[in-house]
């Protein structure tokens, strides 16, 4: 099976980024790399990501703010993986959506 690519463009909603990627770190499959695109925020996400390090497989990027098709683009050209699922940070994964998703 092919892994995936989880990206997500974030415009100052460390909340949110905190309760997604609390979701990620509980999949039942871990074989997934998590993409974050900061669009420009206001206040630093970078340190909610690194929460995460131990547990996820993340890649934290930083850009000027463009919107976030512009940042989903930036995103998917990071991805190291064939499959990309686009995941709006007020999203809140169970702990099957990689496995249901392969």
């Amino acid at each position: 099976m092919q892994s995936i690519s989880i990206i997500i463009a974030i415009y100052n909603r460390k909340d949110e980024l905190f309760e997604l990627l609390n979701s990620l770190s509980h999949q039942t499959d871990k074989d997934f790399e998590v993409i974050i695109v900061d669009d420009g925020s206001l206040i630093n996400l970078r340190p909610t990501a690194e929460l995460f390090h131990e547990s996820l497989n993340i890649e934290f990027f930083r850009k000027d703010n463009s919107g976030p098709g512009l940042s989903r683009n930036y995103g998917a050209k990071r991805a190291k993986n064939d499959w990309l699922v686009f995941v709006d940070s007020d999203v809140i994964v169970e702990t099957d959506y990689i496995q249901k998703i392969k």
